[in-house]
């Protein structure tokens, strides 16, 4: 057979040096399965072309395969795996003019410039071409690598001590050489007589080239891909890589090079097939590969307690095609229960029937479902969306990821409460990310096909981010939405925030106005303010990462009675926020005293000092943070927050505990709510209980939990 190609393409040599046909027309031409050629995207920077063939219809609702061919850069080589492909795949082959000065980069940046924003692309690459494809794929997200004898062994083969052979013969000589080589590392399988054509039109091709073009493409495209493609950028690959090495290549040490590069490179396997360095498609399955890659996602979607799964069909129906629009196919099965009052007993065991023997598994909760769905998530390792519940617990432990999607408007879950309450890492992906749908209330895209659609796109997308790597950016503008949106609620929430908060509270009792109303000229040193809470501490802000059950231990045993056997003094006022509640015990201490109201013990100069004129101020900071449109909004359609008198506890025996067990008064009704704080407040002086104001004062958290929801509900 190797003796056939050799006369095969001695015979077409000179009609064919002749013609000077490119090599497309005659693939075009000689290939059955590949008639003609469209789509053709041209860079003359690079004296590049993509090509599609005309057989396969371009779609763009179909993940890219594109092909990257060897130094010949003919795309004959790689057009053989054509016929073998599966339909739904847009096809395109990347071919290479003569020009002797094109450089790696210019090759780099015009692969990079053909994906683009196109999802869902797989790219193959022989031999350079996996060079160019590894160096590519370290700035642009595809799903799928295939590397077919990676030219990343070239430094450790003899082709370098090759090519400086080359440059010394004459052209007569170079091209006998080049027909040696070809035969000699051509395919060791048996092939059919459309391979037989491929081999010669690609022998052809090499006729075709110069010597200074082939010598000039390995020193610069295979040297430059060489040092790009580093140990250290390897291990940061993401994409998924199948690493094809020919156990008969003697052109390079493949085999050494595909253990080599699994070990580097995170997501990756290795097949060892019986080939030499052109390896067949008889050799290779590629499809098989592809297909693997390209399964069905399968989206199980585990309804609220008592709303009938009919109610999710439209949820169902866009969740599948915006699936489709990033390139996955998708089926999604809602759960259906014996009875109502078996959800919580079949949950469990109704997912994991549906899920099983399935590769790639979304499971979606709504509502009751997103509680449930939590544990079922953890157990089976599988990516979990939380749609309108979900525990918001700081728990470090999650190992999968997970996505909790909160309705602005939601009554069931309120959503600034869960913003403030939640894990501090809603930013971060692939594991606990958070984001909010604006103007939505719980069951916001259950009936309504318009929200379902914004909704299914959400949820495609962080299913194809969690099982492929693919819309992570689209991911991250989701959060960025959210975190932009929100950061001033999650800012005051947190440990700096809360410390800021009640410094400025102190500092308006240092600096009281006069009756003239203007600040008071008195020098008093500016107090600082502890927070009693574990993340306020770098000690055991560690251990609540690395033992994250120890949180509300430390908080209940060590820095609740902190705080309350602290004294203020001139340097240092106190702080508590709980982060739960404690029992029936304690709850008899600490009722109302759980957030989003925080406990603080401050000093006071007697003017102004009353928990009603700090709560006013926490009500105007919150205010400000508002944007014109949501202010407008709550002061046309919201219910208005008032602030009553203090509820005064007397400066007698056991007084604390008394301020301690009282709550705070939040007096409901249908023009709003009236808030009055308990207040512990002693004469002024200079002992350690002089001129102290204990109070339990709402935050700036709730009350834009207030501003934005709860004053809109009827």
């Amino acid at each position: 057979m190797k003796f056939l190609a050799v006369i095969a393409a001695l015979q077409g040599a000179a009609g064919f040096v002749q013609l000077k046909q490119p090599p497309l027309a005659i693939v075009r031409r000689t290939i059955v399965d590949l008639p003609d050629f469209h789509n053709q995207t041209y860079y003359p920077s690079a004296d590049v072309t993509f090509a599609a063939p005309a057989s396969r219809p371009h779609s763009v609702h179909k993940p890219t395969c594109i092909f990257i061919p060897g130094v010949e850069f003919s795309a004959l080589s790689t057009a053989q795996y054509a016929p073998s492909l599966r339909d739904p795949l847009n096809l395109a082959f990347m071919c290479c003019g003569h020009r002797e000065n094109t450089r790696f980069e210019d090759l780099r940046e015009a692969l990079a410039s053909y994906i683009g924003n196109k999802r869902g692309v797989v790219l193959v690459g022989e031999s350079f071409g996996a060079l160019l494809a590894l160096d590519v794929a370290f700035e642009k997200h595809v799903r799928l690598i295939i590397l077919l004898n990676s030219a990343t062994a070239y430094p450790i083969s003899k082709m370098p001590q090759a090519i400086d052979s080359l440059r010394e013969l004459d052209e007569m000589a170079f091209r006998c050489a080049i027909i040696y080589m070809m035969v000699q590392h051509g395919p060791s399988t048996k092939i059919n007589v459309d391979d037989l054509h491929v081999l010669t039109l690609m022998l052809l091709n090499l006729l075709l080239l110069k010597k200074e073009t082939l010598v000039h493409r390995a020193d610069t495209w295979i040297k430059a891909g060489c040092e790009r493609v580093t140990r250290k950028r390897l291990r940061r690959l993401d994409g998924k890589v199948v690493i094809v090495a020919g156990e008969d290549d003697e052109m390079f040490p493949s085999t050494e090079e595909a253990e080599a590069l699994h070990k580097m490179i995170p997501n990756s396997r290795v097949l060892v097939v019986k080939s030499n360095h052109l390896i067949t498609a008889d050799a290779f399955d590629i499809n098989e590969v592809i297909r693997e890659e390209f399964e069905e996602v399968s989206v199980v979607l585990l309804p609220g307690f008592g709303v009938r799964p009919e109610r999710y069909l439209p949820a169902a129906e866009c969740i599948t095609s915006a699936f489709a629009s990033c390139n996955i196919s998708a089926s999604v099965d809602i759960v259906r229960f014996t009875c109502p009052l078996l959800y919580h007993l079949e949950a469990a065991s109704r997912v994991e029937e549906i899920a099983c023997g399935k590769k790639h598994v979304l499971l979606v909760g709504h509502s009751q479902g997103a509680y449930q769905s939590a544990a079922i998530a953890r157990n089976l390792k599988i990516p979990l969306v939380q749609w309108a519940g979900g525990a918001y617990e700081r728990d470090n432990s999650i190992d999968y990821p997970l996505l909790t999607i909160l309705c602005e408007d939601d009554v069931q879950h309120p959503c600034i409460r869960a913003l403030t309450q939640t894990y501090p890492t809603y930013h971060q992906t692939p594991a606990k990310s958070l984001i909010t749908m604006p103007h939505a209330d719980h069951f916001y895209g259950v009936d309504s096909e318009d929200e379902a659609e914004n909704l299914a796109e959400v949820i495609a997308d962080f299913g194809a981010f969690a099982h492929f790597g693919d819309t992570g950016h689209v991911v991250a503008a989701h959060i960025s939405r959210t975190a932009s949106r929100f950061s001033h609620l999650v800012h005051e929430a947190g440990t700096i925030g809360m410390r800021d908060w009640c410094e400025r509270h102190q500092s308006r009792l240092d600096h009281p106005k006069d009756r003239a109303g203007e600040t008071s000229s008195i020098a008093v040193n500016k107090r600082r303010a502890e927070h009693h809470v574990a993340s306020a501490h770098m000690m055991t802000s560690m251990l609540a990462i690395a033992m994250p059950w120890l949180d509300h231990a430390i908080d209940k045993y060590f820095f609740f009675p902190a705080f309350v056997c602290s004294h203020p003094d001139d340097y240092v006022v106190h702080l508590y926020t709980p982060s739960q509640n404690f029992g029936l015990i304690g709850n008899l201490l600490c009722r109302g005293a759980h957030q989003p109201f925080a406990l603080v013990k401050l000093k006071h100069e007697g003017t102004n000092a009353t928990a009603k004129v700090l709560n006013e101020a926490t009500f105007t900071e919150a205010l400000e943070l508002l944007t014109d449109e949501e202010r407008l909004r709550y002061e046309t359609n919201g219910r208005q927050m008032k602030f009553g008198d203090d509820i005064e506890v007397p400066h007698i025996p056991l007084c604390s505990i008394v301020w301690l067990a009282t709550p705070v008064c939040w007096d409901r009704d249908a023009t709003g709510v009236t808030v009055r704080s308990p207040v512990l407040k002693t004469a002024v002086g200079n002992g350690v209980y002089g001129s102290r104001l204990n109070a339990k004062l709402i935050t700036i958290p709730r009350v834009l939990e207030w501003l934005l929801v709860e004053s809109f509900k009827q």
